[in-house]
């Protein structure tokens, strides 16, 4: 994802965040949505998904904006 790559993903929790945001492809986690999916990384005008996945792993990912939420978070323990 962070490369640029189109990519697929089933539905987990990281999978879920980059296709709720434009940035993967979907696919069901057994032998037929997978398939399916493949098919759509071939046949599809799929850049553009690969553009916005790499896109969210510098906005939302990044080690400042993790670091960030961490320390956001542990100090609401306190």
């Amino acid at each position: 994802v962070a490369l640029g790559v189109p990519t697929l993903v089933t539905p987990y929790p990281l999978g879920c965040f980059f296709t709720d945001k434009g940035g993967a492809l979907l696919a069901e986690s057994d032998a037929e949505g997978l398939a399916k999916g493949l098919v759509t990384l071939r046949g599809g005008d799929v850049a553009g998904v690969g553009r916005t996945g790499a896109q969210v792993v510098r906005d939302e990912l990044g080690w400042d904006t993790v670091a960030r939420l961490w320390l956001d978070q542990a100090g609401g323990l306190l």
